[in-house]
């Protein structure tokens, strides 16, 4: 669910699946763009498959292509949905007090629907009688994973090309563009995952000159395929851990504050003052 109380704006960026995004109150715009256009459209965050273009005041020296892109525009209001396929390219601004809810669909099961078995009447449902899988049945199967990783490397690719601490990068940081601090960077990942990072590139760099590309991956066998999978699925499973756990901390920690001029249970001052409410009592 996505609040807003003023205008505001999004990146320019994608989703990693297919997005349905329901209006319940205010007005929002979105601007769309075909993936026929991803060659013009500069994602310089590849991690985090988004643009740091600004928006409103866009510079059109450091963003050429876009004089060649055709864009699609819809405004919403409330009870207006829009469809964003999987790779679309988007934008939204929102106005004044807005409230939205939207669904990411995990596209790789439309190829496991049987539509020889729907009812010839549709029939009328609510939204919270859906099943949900979650992201970890996306990041689980192989075709997603293996997609998802060739979308990063061909984005980061555009930039410079793809050497293994840029690789680890990747998956671990926000700084995977900076050349400085890589060395420093890849101190800190956890062995474990570098070392599954570090079969992955292996396995994609075919022609042994330790940069990887979008082609090699392409080209990659069966075999090969398997590998990158394997580990890039290990990676994406510990990220997925370390994200739950981070999140399980930050919620002990805040349970453990103390608010100013709250003084905490069984402090000398709380002992004293509930003796005294005894006494008044008595």
């Amino acid at each position: 669910m996505w609040y807003g109380s003023s205008y505001s704006t999004s990146v320019v960026h994608k989703d990693a699946a297919d997005n349905i995004n329901c209006l319940v109150y205010g007005i929002k715009n979105y601007t769309i763009l075909s993936p026929e256009y991803d060659p013009h459209v500069f994602l310089d965050r590849p991690d985090g498959l988004y643009s740091t273009m600004e928006v409103d005041k866009v510079d059109a020296h450091k963003y050429p292509g876009l004089d060649k892109v055709k864009f699609q525009h819809t405004e919403l209001h409330g009870g207006d949905c829009v469809f964003i396929p999987y790779k679309w390219i988007h934008q939204v601004r929102s106005y004044d007090r807005n409230i939205a809810v939207n669904i990411w669909w995990n596209h790789w099961r439309n190829n496991e629907l049987d539509l020889s078995n729907c009812p010839t009447e549709t029939e009328e449902k609510v939204i919270n009688s859906a099943k949900f899988h979650g992201w970890g049945d996306f990041e689980s199967r192989d075709e997603g994973v293996f997609e998802h990783t060739h979308d990063l490397l061909s984005m980061a690719h555009v930039i410079k090309p793809v050497t293994y601490p840029r690789w680890v990068a990747l998956f671990t940081s926000t700084t995977f563009d900076a050349d400085a601090p890589q060395l420093d960077m890849l101190k800190q990942v956890d062995p474990d995952i570098k070392k599954a990072l570090r079969e992955a590139f292996l396995a994609v760099d075919t022609d042994k000159n330790r940069r990887i590309t979008p082609e090699e991956m392409d080209k990659l066998s069966e075999e090969d395929t398997k590998t990158v999978v394997k580990h890039i699925k290990y990676v994406l499973m510990q990220s997925r851990i370390r994200s739950q756990k981070y999140e399980q901390e930050d919620k002990e920690l805040e349970k453990s504050k103390v608010k100013p001029g709250v003084k905490a249970a069984g402090s000398t001052e709380n002992k004293a003052a509930a003796e005294n409410e005894e006494r008044d009592e008595l």
